[in-house]
């Protein structure tokens, strides 16, 4: 099973959303666990974290800085300023740039491993990404994206605090417990576990976007065809910006964000329609790894694994 999951798990992530908006029961049922889950995938995430590997990298940080300074503090303004003459409703433009705020989601290191990219940039990128958005995404969310919220910036660092530190630390005390060896012979069960921590997550945020389609299908439309062009402006954007480095493994980090790491930032106080969006939104991000792999088979071919 594990190596089943494993080797389509491409398929699989893009089965969860589609799973969600054809079985909303199951999307109801699993709804009241979306906080839950979005700890679970970070906790799984940090646990195969090699610290000793993150130090080296650390002690030559400039293109995992690179990463972290486009996906924290860069992409959101470029995303401001491109939205700026379009005629959006407000809070779609808002919940855009909340994406482009965010780091990316932990999965990004399963992507990569299917797409032969570079594992260790993604994995440190999603995690010390998480550990440093509670700096940046407050002020982005209530300043940049004008979302008017009853909730201050602290309130919002301390939630995202709560949920990034929690995860860490029960990171950290499960790596003791289970142990180097075991973690490095347990990989790819911790991966598969991963990719069904994320299909359950697809599920559970799909909740009410079923009904969303059927009573305002405009709506869903607008949203999710936005949603499609900004995962392409984050993706393609990083990719020209960093060719000369390793443009597929940059456009990774910055194509799929952590959307769930927001909402659980905000709260009851974002908007409906910022929340509709994190929802749909998760359809091409999903999708991004069956998107993707043609391109980076085409112009990388040696990188891709076969059977993907």
């Amino acid at each position: 099973m594990i190596t089943f999951i494993a080797r389509y798990a491409s398929y699989a992530l893009a089965a969860g959303v589609f799973i969600g908006l054809a079985l909303p029961w199951l999307a109801s049922l699993l709804r009241p666990f979306l906080d839950a889950l979005i700890v679970a995938v970070t906790v799984m995430a940090m646990m195969r974290v090699d610290w000793a590997e993150l130090t080296q990298r650390l002690r030559k940080p400039g293109r995992l800085t690179a990463s972290l300074v486009w996906c924290l503090l860069l992409s959101a303004p470029a995303m401001a300023l491109l939205l700026a003459p379009i005629p959006l409703p407000a809070a779609l433009k808002s919940a855009i740039i909340l994406m482009a705020a965010a780091p990316p989601i932990t999965a990004t290191t399963v992507i990569a491993g299917l797409l032969g990219l570079d594992v260790a940039l993604a994995l440190m990128t999603a995690v010390l990404g998480t550990l440093l958005v509670p700096l940046t995404l407050p002020w982005i969310a209530l300043e940049l994206a004008g979302i008017a919220v009853d909730l201050s910036p602290l309130i919002v660092f301390q939630r995202l605090a709560f949920v990034v530190g929690g995860s860490a630390l029960l990171a950290i005390v499960l790596r003791r417990v289970i142990g180097p060896v075991r973690l490095a012979a347990g990989k790819d069960t911790i991966a598969a576990i991963s990719v069904v921590i994320l299909i359950l997550f697809a599920i559970a945020i799909m909740d009410g976007v079923t009904w969303v389609i059927i009573d305002s299908p405009g709506t869903a439309a607008l949203y999710l065809g936005a949603s499609f062009v900004a995962n392409l402006v984050l993706t393609f954007g990083a990719a020209l910006i960093f060719r000369p480095l390793d443009p597929w493994s940059y456009a990774l980090v910055s194509g799929n964000r952590n959307m769930g790491l927001v909402w659980a930032g905000l709260g009851a106080g974002a908007p409906a329609d910022v929340t509709l969006y994190f929802a749909i939104a998760q359809v091409p991000m999903y999708l991004w790894p069956l998107i993707i792999k043609p391109l980076v088979q085409t112009t990388s071919p040696a990188a891709l694994p076969p059977n993907v």
